[in-house]
């Protein structure tokens, strides 16, 4: 189960949890959040000894939506329901609890940092190497780091101890000039060509393995992203809970919660939830990754993105009943955009 798989190894903080908003029980402790504009719920409950459980309502059934437990279910709208449930399950990691994954200080300092700054934490997927731990990216599941449990010796012969080694992917050209470095050697068990071994105890600061790490993260990042091609999306805003049409009659560029696939230059066409149900904005991606700086009760935002209205559309244009046409049934969260209505909507707005 994912719970198990990103709870293990957490140590759980009672005083965070209960700022946090979890309810003391005699069982432990419990916790509800609604997801994707209300229509789901995921209920958090904690034993005393610390066992983390949760489940996810579809409202409109009022049935637990068991489908993101399945590996098989991978349609656009399960992903979306999966990603919401996820997101709520990594903040309460991150806010309530205390992971030590690996016995280096600095390993566990540059998982925090991962966790931070790329939104990742480790996963160990093999058994007979159970202290072995991948960094991976979440849409093209390729790693971009590596940490494993080994004996000094597998890097320094004649030398002994446990120690934890980090392993990056760099650029091949580069490769001979790092293994110069003190405390850089070539790949263990891995492509020595693009590959690097670092072991964790200090020889090496953070700040100069997190470069390095950087290098590895962006050669291993998804290729289509990096020809430039512009995405669109299709996003739903909740007026019970935020009027944008207000906000946009006043500003032009608004902070907005952000899907984790969105890039700097995606295009957004914002569907505006009852009693308007209807597509009423395009705007443009101007910033990612920027810092949730307030609490919002209903909506789970552990980031924000910066977006810039480029056109507005009467309610009466592009209501639901015409995406129906179009084989959008549901805007529940942030989706892809059908080339064929973007492309009716640009022939069709004034």
């Amino acid at each position: 189960m994912l719970t198990e798989q990103l709870f293990q190894k957490a140590h759980m903080n009672i005083q965070k949890l209960l700022s946090f908003g979890f309810v003391s029980t005699p069982q432990g402790y419990e916790y509800s959040r609604l997801i994707l504009a209300g229509d789901f719920r995921v209920d958090i409950s904690i034993s005393t000894d610390g066992k983390v459980e949760s489940q996810v309502f579809d409202l409109m059934t009022e049935n637990e939506y068991a489908n993101i437990h399945i590996k098989d279910q991978q349609g656009a709208f399960v992903n979306q329901v999966r990603e919401a449930y996820f997101s709520v399950l990594k903040e309460i990691l991150t806010h309530c609890f205390h992971v030590d994954y690996f016995h280096s200080a600095q390993a566990n300092r540059l998982a925090q940092s991962f966790a931070k700054q790329y939104d990742s934490r480790p996963y160990f997927p093999w058994e007979k190497h159970p202290n072995f731990a991948v960094f991976k990216h979440e849409n093209n599941q390729k790693w971009y780091a590596l940490i494993m449990n080994l004996d000094r010796s597998k890097l320094i012969p004649k030398s002994k101890g446990e120690v934890n080694v980090l392993n990056l992917k760099l650029n091949s050209a580069q490769i001979p000039t790092y293994l110069n470095e003190v405390g850089i050697y070539p790949a263990y068990h891995m492509n020595k060509k693009n590959w690097i071994s670092i072991i964790l105890d200090d020889t090496l600061s953070d700040e100069h393995i997190l470069q390095l790490a950087e290098q590895s993260y962006q050669l291993t990042a998804n290729k289509t992203k990096k020809t430039g091609k512009i995405t669109e999306w299709l996003i739903p805003a909740n007026p019970k809970y935020f009027d944008v049409e207000q906000a946009f009659s006043e500003q032009t560029e608004l902070t907005w919660k952000q899907s984790t696939h969105i890039h700097i230059g995606d295009i957004i066409y914002m569907y505006v939830g009852a009693p308007r149900s209807a597509i009423m904005f395009k705007c443009e991606v101007l910033a990612i990754n920027l810092p949730n700086t307030h609490k919002n009760q209903h909506v789970n935002i552990q980031k924000r993105m910066k977006i810039r209205l480029l056109q507005s559309y009467s309610p009466h244009l592009f209501p639901f009943s015409k995406l129906k046409e179009f084989q959008v049934n549901a805007v529940r969260g942030p989706r892809s955009m059908p080339s064929e209505l973007s492309q009716y909507i640009a022939q069709t707005a004034p």
